[in-house]
């Protein structure tokens, strides 16, 4: 049970589903706008680019704003795109192609976000500012993506005891 595993990892015991935050209606707006700040006005870096990230999302789950700076570096020659996704947006198609060649990189995502609402911290005192550390790798040939990410995030909320992280693994397939 939760609470068994709670118990062995020296965890509190769980509230239970008394104290989840119940059904109800949710609506939220959100708008994300990357620019490249390398290769855009000038000749491309083949293996090397810079995308800026901005974010703004308000309604009855979270508000807030985020900024943030994506680096790139070409294991092969980098694709025309925006970067890589992320578990909250993934990637879009923009700029792929299934005649597009092998591809791969490494990639640094470093984000601060000034949040003014979020409804899921319900009961806990939220951070007003955090940051997130994402490092991974991807590879495309054509149509198929694969992409690898490990994610770092500061304090979320004042009660936290120390710094979450999550991994992910994507597969995408682009048509």
């Amino acid at each position: 049970s939760q609470n068994g595993v709670h118990r062995v990892l020296g965890g509190e015991k769980a509230v239970g589903w008394s104290g989840q935050i119940g059904d109800e209606p949710a609506a939220n707006l959100s708008w994300t706008r990357r620019h490249r700040l390398t290769g855009a006005d000038s000749p491309r870096a083949e293996n090397f680019d810079l995308i800026a990230e901005t974010a703004l999302a308000a309604g009855s789950l979270h508000t807030n704003a985020a900024v943030g700076l994506i680096g790139r570096l070409g294991l092969l020659p980098l694709p025309p795109d925006f970067g890589p996704g992320r578990l909250s947006l993934p990637a879009g198609p923009l700029g792929r192609s299934p005649s597009m060649p092998k591809t791969a990189y490494l990639f640094a995502r470093l984000s601060g976000k000034a949040v003014a609402y979020n409804r899921f911290m319900t009961g806990l005192t939220h951070e007003p500012l955090t940051a997130e550390l994402e490092v991974g790798v991807v590879y495309q040939h054509k149509s198929l993506e694969i992409a690898y990410a490990q994610t770092f995030l500061s304090r979320q909320f004042k009660q936290q005891h120390g710094r979450d992280g999550y991994g992910t693994l994507t597969l995408s397939w682009h048509f």
